[in-house]
């Protein structure tokens, strides 16, 4: 596996057109991988509603809902946290997340779904209506 840092910042996120869809429970909503998260794919992260979850961002503007198999982003005392990703750099249900300062202390993910902006960049995360992916981003 590859070992990948993830150094973002919390930044003012880019505007995004309303979102349409229905509105669907986070376990009901199809699991997708994100493509090239190894390769500088990943624009954003921020913390989810607790610690065992985050929402990222790639690079296309797209926001995704990552659970955790544990509460990995406890205590997370900088913007950065670790990643691994597959041999083709995707960021899947076999990946870890980390805190950098405590890279042993690994979650793996057990599920990624698409989201809408998370709370904390003024959108209603997991609680809004699915994305569409053909609506402008």
């Amino acid at each position: 596996m590859m070992f990948l840092a993830l150094a973002l910042a919390f930044s003012a996120p880019a505007q995004a057109t309303a979102q349409a869809g229905p509105v669907m429970p986070v376990a009901e909503r199809p699991q997708v991988t994100i493509s090239f998260a190894g390769n500088g794919g990943l624009r954003n992260w921020t913390k989810g509603a607790d610690d065992s979850s985050l929402y990222v961002q790639d690079r296309t503007l797209r926001w995704y809902y990552v659970g955790l198999s544990g509460p990995c982003l406890r205590n997370v005392a900088t913007t950065s946290i670790g990643y691994t990703t597959d041999s083709n750099g995707q960021l899947d249900q076999f990946s870890n997340v980390f805190d950098l300062t405590r890279p042993e202390q690994r979650c793996r993910v057990t599920s990624i779904v698409r989201t809408a902006k998370p709370p904390q960049y003024g959108g209603k995360g997991i609680a809004a209506p699915v994305p569409d992916d053909k609506a402008k981003r």
